[in-house]
């Protein structure tokens, strides 16, 4: 039996979120933005552009209201940031995060082609990042485009002195009468004390609590040339897990494997389907595979072309001869990887053709089109789909059409046949091997996040913009 399941992106209709992991919880996209893990799907630094970055725990206080804050029970979240590097690999750190706090942080160009990761703020991390002048953490060789994955590891409540000694300066929070009830110091040596020789050197997971889903996130691309910005939405993931994870990254960072239990959820028409799997990761990818529906938008009067972004945090996991869904074994081409499938329609619904072409290998961060037509292979963590407005994936073409910023990092020649002024809908499905669990529910798709983004480069009565256009996933899975 076949069933389709709808969902908007930014909704699901009775989608209940717990406050907490429980040990019957499943793995599933957060409707509310909240969760224990975050997807960040696309950050651009190239050029004139940088990426702005917010990682949040917990909810905004009410600063005129202290006798409001729960401060008997307040928690220090350990929270893994992973950004990818420019050798092809991740760093990843622990910052450490009162309730209400953020991390904030941009990514920007180095001078030299490259990009670095710049941060402000009384955030104390593990390990600690290296510091320039007024307080500025940094992170050298950064990808200049890249996606981020954030972990929370666990929480730490603020009974234990060592959440206290990671508290900002300041009290945060008082007695009526204006006594501070935690007037202990920020003090990042007792962090550091703690993993070089201290207790969580044996023990990291030693006084911590299993994480919540308190973590939200925003990351706004700006172009700081022209003054453009748009904002890209965070995918948030709730019950990864339900035990604690805080441990040494700097020997065994936490990615996409460590769901715990290695169940999913989507929602039907008729409530949830929950599946179990025997290898974790696939909890993940099976909650992110869908296929989209994206607004398409081109007009050649205001240099407005459109970008498709496809994001695929799990791949890295499946290693360099993978499985499903990754590998596409009854592909009538030579390569066996998974495609991902183009169709537009205008606003009629009339369809285009899907295209005709060849593909050549142009960049090491792409792959050739094996067929003559808009099947792409789907073989890397992050492509960029760059659409001129001519309506032909160019060798040439710049991701989000602007010379001099947002660069494609696939760079392929396909036509397509949406026309040059164009406003209708992009169709993006993927074509595997279906992912199989133990209940022998098989899930199809893309295996992970699909965005699209608009941009006019030109100047429209003095001003360009840009910005995330609307769209909607759905699920397929087929019950046994």
């Amino acid at each position: 039996m076949r069933i389709e399941l709808s969902a908007i992106v930014t909704a699901v209709a009775g989608l209940v979120l717990s406050c907490a992991a429980s040990p019957a919880s499943a793995v599933e996209i957060g409707a509310a933005g909240q969760g224990q893990a975050l997807i960040f799907p696309y950050y651009n630094a190239v050029g004139t552009n940088a990426s702005l970055i917010s990682v949040s725990h917990g909810e905004l206080r009410d600063p005129t209201r202290p006798d409001l804050d729960p401060h008997p029970d307040g928690r220090l979240a350990a929270v893994q940031i992973g950004v990818p590097l420019a050798d092809g690999g991740r760093l990843a750190f622990i910052a450490y995060l009162p309730d209400g706090a953020s991390w904030t942080a941009a990514i920007s160009s180095d001078g030299s082609g490259g990009a670095e990761l710049l941060s402000v703020g009384l955030t104390c991390t593990y390990p600690r990042l290296p510091q320039r002048e007024f307080a500025v953490s940094v992170v050298s060789d950064v990808d200049p485009t890249g996606h981020l994955e954030v972990f929370a590891l666990g929480e730490l409540p603020y009974s234990e002195a060592l959440a206290v000694a990671a508290l900002p300066a300041f009290p945060l929070y008082q007695d009526a009468d204006g006594t501070p009830l935690i007037p202990t110091p920020h003090d990042c040596s007792a962090i550091d004390a703690s993993w070089a020789e201290g207790v969580w050197s044996e023990n990291p997971a030693a006084g911590f609590l299993p994480p919540r889903n308190s973590l939200s996130g925003s990351l706004q691309i700006v172009d700081l040339q022209r003054g453009v910005g748009l904002s890209t939405s965070t995918v948030a993931l709730v019950n990864f897990s339900d035990q604690v994870l805080h441990r040494d990254v700097e020997t065994s960072a936490v990615d996409w494997s460590d769901v715990r239990p290695a169940r999913s959820m989507v929602m039907s028409r008729d409530g949830p389907l929950v599946s179990t799997w025997s290898e974790s990761v696939d909890a993940v990818t099976a909650v992110l595979m869908a296929d989209a529906t994206l607004e398409f938008w081109q007009n050649p009067d205001l240099a407005l072309a459109t970008d498709i972004v496809v994001t695929l945090p799990t791949r890295p996991l499946y290693g360099d001869e993978p499985r499903a869904p990754f590998r596409w074994s009854t592909s009538i081409s030579r390569d066996n990887r998974p495609k991902l499938d183009l169709r537009f329609v205008d606003r009629t619904g009339r369809p285009r053709a899907q295209g005709s072409g060849t593909g050549s290998l142009a960049s090491p961060k792409c792959t050739p089109v094996v067929r003559g037509d808009a099947r792409l292979p789907l073989d890397l963590p992050l492509q960029v789909l760059a659409f001129p407005v001519e309506g032909s994936i160019d060798p040439e073409a710049i991701a989000l059409y602007d010379s001099e910023g947002f660069d494609s990092n696939c760079e392929v020649e396909l036509t397509v046949d949406p026309p040059a002024l164009f406003y209708g809908r992009a169709f993006v499905s993927g074509e595997s091997d279906p992912l199989v669990s133990l209940e022998g529910h098989r899930f199809r798709g893309i295996p992970g996040v699909v965005t699209a983004l608009s941009r006019s480069s030109e100047s429209f009565e003095g001003k360009s913009f840009g910005f995330q256009l609307p769209g909607s996933r759905r699920v397929r899975a087929e019950l046994p």
